[in-house]
């Protein structure tokens, strides 16, 4: 039964949490943004105009099949480079993840291929 005063007389002080585990909040600010204007020299003349704009990247593309094997060479070294150094601070548990697989399949074999021999079988004499 809960009794009277069993609450803390003082207040809790919530533990500080680890920065890893915890999301950043954003306070949402209540005061209105004011539009930005589009500078006169960049918007002459267009009507749906945001402000400064970047344009793509034009990429020129070789067709001789040497350089095309180069390109796509580079191409994947640079995606097994970018696998790798995601996996590198992994590594640890995805091997022991593998080892796991490994005895848990082995362990299935074993209890699959396993005489069973009766435990309570009567004891043959032999003279």
């Amino acid at each position: 039964m809960i009794s009277p005063g069993w609450l803390p007389t003082r207040p809790l002080r919530m533990k500080q949490r680890v920065l890893a585990y915890t999301r950043v909040r954003r306070r949402i600010s209540t005061k209105p943004r004011a539009p930005v204007a589009p500078r006169t020299s960049d918007a002459v003349g267009l009507v749906f105009h945001s402000g400064a704009v970047e344009f793509p990247v034009a990429t020129l593309r070789s067709r001789d099949p040497k350089i095309q094997a180069r390109v796509l060479v580079g191409d994947l070294r640079r995606w097994l480079l970018s696998m790798l150094s995601w996996l590198r601070p992994r590594t640890v548990p995805f091997v022991v993840a593998a080892l796991g697989l490994v005895a848990i399949l082995a362990s299935a074999d074993y209890l699959q291929h396993v005489k069973v021999t009766p435990m309570h079988s009567s004891p043959t004499a032999s003279r």
